[in-house]
């Protein structure tokens, strides 16, 4: 299967994420921290044919947060269209299906609950997590009343289901889906119950459906029945909205099409009251990954005090920021999580965040955690302590690293601007100084002018000597933060060209586009040399 997200919004736990690939086949999963538990699958027939899954010709389109499929197939004459869209008025999953006049009483859409069955998150394209597993349905009880279908069992989550027009629902016997259309109409529910809905008699050529994890007293579920095209028309525009929340407009068409599905990305990243580490995989709140600066190019500047007032509300008095916002655990990337705070107040001016709802003592608090327990003795440098993407294996063993000392510098730059703003000129003054003093050792006992790079990090003990082969991160890092002259800058991505080995045209999308492994160590190992294409 070949996942495509489909926008992910609410302020719920669990949190509910629907799967659709290439084939028009959608499976409801749940994550709660890192947990993944399946609770529906759906899949669509022709009576008297095939599963729309199975048909000859199906063109799949991802567009603006929706998908969209046309069928055709030598059984039946015409085009089915499909378009699947989240709801933003409930957490629903909405189906628009136009239908040929030669079918559309002959529509077969079924759906089988899985009752919390252990899963997995779908990472490095394994989607064995996502597979419908008939045993599963066995702990589910079926009931059918007033067009609804409900699917209940030991776990607290139910599923529901509507229509907009009157549907013939039955219960068969999941154990014949893998057979025709036909086979499974023809059966009873017995041990593996699962719901079909059939469109006998129907006159319409539009259809809409509606999957929910909502009660089915929810107020939109009944209006649906009657209004199912204004709610199914809301989600679409919602989520166009989303994705141009951020506009690109190049001469490249699929890069353009990259920052719309990014948008979406992004705003699946959020969680109420957090911003998750990534919007299906690690779907979990762990403070400090790179999302939030996207957050700020949206104009998301609520959620981002949101999902910070977390963790002011966990730090502890030392300044230690906690990984999660319930929780502490060996990773630094908080680092980053204060950075993008601050880059949000650098474009929003917002100082009474800061100055009255505690966001300035929340980095001064950090400032001082990285001073007592992460600055290199006798130095104005820091170590890197997992406070990177690509850190897991990736260790400095207490000597200074350019990726936690170029973070800190912009935090007390940043920080020093800020107290000015607020008539803190004594915290100003301090801020600065410091942020000088960190410049002007990274320069003196990072920098490599021979190679022209910033290096990875200075051993602490032994010879002392600078690891010269910094990896991407170690890289982007200090250019990103500011940190380098135009020069030193040059320099350093011109190291990546010759020292870092690439794969040509690994995306199959650019012709010329070269895609680089994180560094130029071996072996290669997750993390610390590897290659990672992210579009």
């Amino acid at each position: 299967m070949n996942d495509d997200l489909l926008g992910i919004k609410g302020k719920k736990s669990p949190r509910f994420i629907y799967y659709l690939g290439d084939r028009p086949k959608l499976v409801l999963q749940s994550v709660v921290k890192n947990v993944y538990k399946r609770y529906a699958h759906m899949f669509i027939g022709i009576e008297g044919g095939k599963w729309l899954d199975e048909m000859e010709n199906i063109t799949a389109r991802y567009l603006y947060g929706h998908e969209e499929y046309e069928i055709t197939d030598s059984s039946f004459d015409g085009i089915i269209r499909l378009i699947y869209t989240r709801s933003d008025k409930l957490d629903a999953m909405l189906i628009k299906v136009e239908l040929p006049d030669s079918i559309k009483n002959k529509l077969v859409i079924v759906t089988a609950g899985e009752n919390g069955a252990a899963s997995s998150q779908p990472t490095g394209g394994n989607t064995a997590g996502l597979e419908f597993t008939i045993a599963d349905t066995a702990a589910c009880n079926v009931k059918i009343y007033n067009n609804i279908f409900r699917i209940s069992g030991t776990d607290d989550i139910s599923i529901c289901g509507t229509a907009s027009i009157p549907m013939d629902y039955s219960v068969k016997d999941a154990s014949l889906y893998g057979k025709s259309v036909d086979d499974l109409l023809g059966s009873n529910g017995g041990t593996y119950p699962i719901i079909a809905g059939r469109t006998v008699g129907n006159t319409d050529n539009e259809i809409y459906f509606l999957l929910t994890t909502e009660h089915s007293d929810n107020k939109y579920i009944e209006e649906f029945r009657t209004n199912a095209e204004e709610i199914f028309d809301s989600g679409i525009n919602y989520y166009k909205s989303v994705s141009e929340a951020v506009k690109m407009n190049t001469p490249d068409p699929s890069l353009n099409a990259c920052m719309i599905s990014q948008m979406v990305a992004s705003d699946a990243s959020w969680d109420w009251p957090s911003i998750t580490h990534g919007p299906m995989g690690w779907h979990v709140a762990f403070g400090g990954w790179r999302s939030h600066y996207g957050f700020v190019d949206a104009g998301w500047g609520d959620r981002i005090k949101i999902n910070a007032k977390q963790f002011m509300e966990t730090q502890n008095d030392n300044g230690r920021i906690w990984v999660y916002p319930y929780a502490d655990d060996r990773y630094n990337m908080n680092i980053v999580l204060v950075d993008g705070l601050l880059h949000y107040w650098e474009w929003s001016g917002d100082n009474i965040f800061f100055a009255e709802e505690g966001g300035y003592d929340f980095v001064a608090g950090h400032l001082r955690f990285m001073d007592s327990s992460m600055q290199v003795p006798g130095t104005n440098l820091y170590e890197n302590w997992l406070d990177a993407w690509n850190t897991d294996n990736k260790w400095n063993n207490g000597g200074a690293g350019s990726i936690a000392t170029a973070y800190t510098w912009r935090a007390y730059s940043t920080m020093a601007r800020l107290a000015a703003g607020l008539g803190k000129i004594e915290d100003s003054v301090k801020y600065q100084r410091k942020a000088d003093m960190i410049k002007a050792d990274m320069n003196e006992q990072l920098w490599d002018a021979d190679i022209g790079v910033f290096g990875e990090y200075r051993e602490r003990f032994g010879y002392g000597r600078l690891n010269t082969a910094p990896d991407l991160s170690s890289v982007y890092t200090p250019i990103d933060m500011g940190l380098t002259t135009s020069e030193q800058a040059c320099q350093m991505l011109y190291y990546t060209d010759y020292a870092i080995p690439s794969i040509e045209n690994q995306d199959g999308i650019w012709e010329g586009i070269d895609f680089k492994y994180s560094s130029n160590r071996l072996p290669e190992y997750y993390s610390s040399d590897g290659l990672y294409i992210q579009l």
